[in-house]
Formats: C-alpha cells, structure tokens, sequence
C-alpha cells in the first residue's frame, strides 16, 4: 500500500493507472514509468483497457527516493513469488510451419519505436541478470561444448563464457562496449532491426549465441533464417533470457507475456524460420530468488543436396 500512496501523492496517478501498472511499464535502468493502460469497468468487472485519451499515454520520471521505493517493492515481490518454471519443451510441439501471420497485428511494436542506434549510443558497463544467471549461462555454454568459431549476438562488453572459445566474434550495438569485452578476437557494430542480415559469409560460424538479447527483435525470423546460413552443418543458434529488459524495446508481444510463453515464442522463432531442427528448452536455474535463466537452442537443418 506504501507503493501506491507514493505513485498516487507524487504522480497524481489515478486509481484505474495505478490498478493496471505492471513491472513491465517501469524502466529501472532509465529511470521512467510508462502509463499505457488503465483498469475501467466493463459490464460491473474490471478490465484493463487503454487510457482515457491519447494524452495520458505518457512517460513519468522516476524521482530518486521513489526509485528506489519501488525496486525494493519490486525485490520484495520477488522474493514472496517465485515464478513458475516452464515445462520442457522438444521439436515435436513446433514442427509445423509458422510465420508472421501466427503472431497478432502490434506483436512486434515497440513502445520506443526511434531508431536502435540513438538508444544504445550511451555506453552501459553493467550486467543485466544477476550473478547465479551469469553463472547459468556459462555453465550451459561449457555443458554444450560451445569452444569453436562462435558468434556472440547482439553482445556488449561482457560475454558469459567460463572461458573464451577458440575464437569469439562479437556483434553489437556501442562500439565502446564490444572494445571492453575481453573475450572477443573481433567485433562489429550492426544493428539487426534495422539490416537484419549479418555482414558474414555462409558457413563462418560452429555456433551462435544470443544472450538476453532477443526480445528485442523486430524481425527475429528473418535474422534466425540468417544465423542458419554463417552457422556451419549442425552448429547451434543458442537463445538465452530472463525475465529483466529495457521495456522501451522490447517488442510488445514480450512485455505482454510470461516466462512459460516466452519459450514458446523462441520455439516458434525456430519453428518459423524453417532453418533448424528440433528445438530444446531448459530453466537453468534451481528455484529459489534471483533472476531466471531460460535456454532455447536447435541446430542448423542438413542443407538439401542438389544431387
């Protein structure tokens, strides 16, 4: 209740905005709290539904003391619920073809739809999951024997490996933090929302990795029909997330989803993009508090041979 006084005294918020925030709507890292929705009656229930007008969709500054009252509101939900852990999914539940038209009209907006370039301009030296995640990711890189010629995709200034594969390369957005990162031998600035091509020839790479990075796609499977063709016979496209984002990019149809959806939408990416087999999805963290760490990951299909 403490939460909602402060977001009602402060901000004027009303009772409706209030009722339908959501973790989602609120940028920690850039300090902002995004009004999109609000709570208003249908037929004597309560529903979450737009704003009044298109002037109350708005952006609110986080003040420094109601920062910080809300990440320990947000902390202490945490720890009081857990969330559920997906079920274990195989290529059998998405062998059928899937394309844009399986995903809503909106799926893929964003509620920051300016170009990625001037968002990631600003240099972040910081870690977006917490340490036993950290350590998650590491362990299924080591687990999967991930130690060729790898892609690290859509990467910054750190890359989760126990220890650097026999050649990492490196793409990103801020060219500060791929030069921070010691594990890569290269790197290259590319922005895959706005060219989702990689700038690499066919067969270049044993595996792919994408760490926390792609709920921020806006055409996920054209660029994982594209990791298909640099990834050498059977290398692996490796997809790992949690439940933290900047929401301003993530697209809308993963703000409106959970954890257990969330694998399924991967699923469907690999699916979609008809270039890989069948795909395996693991929680690879224990219960507990912290951070969540999810795996989705397949291998690239045999290439059909012309004689």
């Amino acid at each position: 209740m403490y939460l909602v006084r402060v977001l009602a005294l402060v901000y004027g918020l009303r009772r409706g905005e209030i009722g339908a925030l959501r973790w989602r709507y609120i940028d920690f890292t850039g300090g902002r709290i995004f009004i999109r929705v609000s709570l208003v009656r249908v037929d004597g229930r309560l529903v979450r539904g737009p704003v009044k007008s298109a002037a109350g969709v708005r952006a609110l500054p986080q003040m420094s003391l109601n920062h910080a009252v809300v990440i320990a509101a947000r902390d202490r939900l945490r720890v009081h619920h857990p969330r559920r852990p997906p079920a274990r999914f195989s290529g059998r539940h998405y062998s059928r073809n899937v394309s844009d038209a399986v995903f809503p009209p909106g799926f893929f907006d964003r509620m920051d739809p300016t170009p990625d370039s001037q968002f990631y301009r600003p240099t972040r030296l910081v870690t977006h999951i917490d340490d036993r995640a950290i350590t998650a990711v590491g362990a299924l890189y080591a687990e999967l024997a991930v130690h060729g010629e790898v892609l690290d995709l859509m990467t910054s200034w750190v890359s989760h490996f126990r220890s650097a594969p026999h050649r990492l390369v490196g793409l990103g957005m801020n060219t500060a933090e791929l030069h921070a990162n010691p594990m890569l031998a290269e790197h290259v600035v590319h922005d895959l929302n706005a060219d989702p091509i990689l700038p690499f020839a066919d067969e270049s790479f044993d595996d792919v990795t994408c760490c926390v990075s792609v709920d921020y796609l806006i055409h996920p499977m054209t660029v994982f029909r594209d990791v298909a063709r640099v990834l050498r016979p059977s290398g692996r496209l490796i997809i790992t997330f949690s439940n933290r984002c900047f929401p301003t990019k993530a697209i809308q149809g993963w703000l409106d989803t959970d954890d257990e959806q969330h694998v399924k939408i991967v699923a469907a990416y690999f699916s979609g993009s008809a270039a890989f087999g069948p795909v395996r999805a693991e929680l690879r963290t224990p219960p507990g508090t912290g951070d969540p760490l999810y795996a989705v990951w397949a291998s690239r299909r045999p290439t059909p041979s012309n004689g």
